[in-house]
């Protein structure tokens, strides 16, 4: 395979065109800031999922202990009628 010869002007070409293709401090930044505000957004939607989740959580704490509540309730009915303690 021949070998191939580069000028130095070439070479300064080449490099100039990978620097000219290399994000900027700037761009970085930008690229950083729009993160952080997407990753803000993110974290008060979660926030307002959790709280919502939470009063779900609750609300069927109290419904499962108010089932539990009426199934004594009717047990106990029960065993008046049938004249046996349960």
């Amino acid at each position: 395979m021949a070998k191939k010869t580069v000028t130095n002007e070439e070479l300064a070409a080449m490099v100039q065109r990978g620097f000219a293709e290399t994000a900027t401090k700037k761009d970085v930044q930008e690229v950083e800031k729009r993160v952080s505000e997407t990753e803000k957004r993110l974290v008060r939607h979660i926030q307002g999922l959790e709280l919502n989740i939470s009063a779900y959580a609750s609300r069927w704490s109290q419904d499962f202990e108010r089932l539990q509540d009426w199934m004594k309730e009717l047990d106990a009915r029960v065993s008046v009628i049938e004249g046996k303690k349960r």
